[in-house]
């Protein structure tokens, strides 16, 4: 509120002042009003583009957590195929509860090299299980 209990100008708002000295016609007149207008017409659309883009930036930050965190997921599921169906449940939870306790970025590589030595993981599983176990 204003001084005089009137309510003030919205803080989003400029307030623009227009000091005339000397006499105006209609003509000048009405291009001051329209000018103004036009300001606070352009001052409105910057201020949506600036909103907008906090919005976009915002999302994407959000879209970009969720991805990061999914993908080690994903990549922890897809390492499983590898191992044999009677083991898959045990190293699920196990390389799961492992990431939970590290940073994003590390769970990403966690994940990553998972998914890089799942088939050497298997193919070891297979042959100690065509082998079995030998005396030393």
């Amino acid at each position: 509120m204003d001084q005089d209990g009137s309510p003030g100008p919205s803080a989003k708002r400029r307030k623009i002042e227009i000091t005339v000295e000397g006499q105006v016609d209609e003509y000048d007149l009405k291009r001051i009003i329209a000018r103004t207008a036009r300001m606070q017409h352009e001052d409105h659309e910057e201020q949506e583009q600036e909103e907008h883009e906090d919005r976009s930036a915002a999302y994407a930050r959000v879209r970009g957590h969720v991805r990061r965190t999914r993908t080690p997921e994903q990549r922890v599921m897809l390492a499983l195929i590898f191992l044999p169906p009677s083991q898959r449940d045990r190293y699920r939870r196990e390389w799961l509860a492992e990431m939970t306790s590290m940073d994003p970025v590390q769970a990403a590589e966690f994940a990553l090299e998972l998914l890089c030595l799942a088939p050497k993981m298997g193919f070891t599983f297979l042959i100690s299980r065509l082998l079995g176990r030998r005396a030393a």
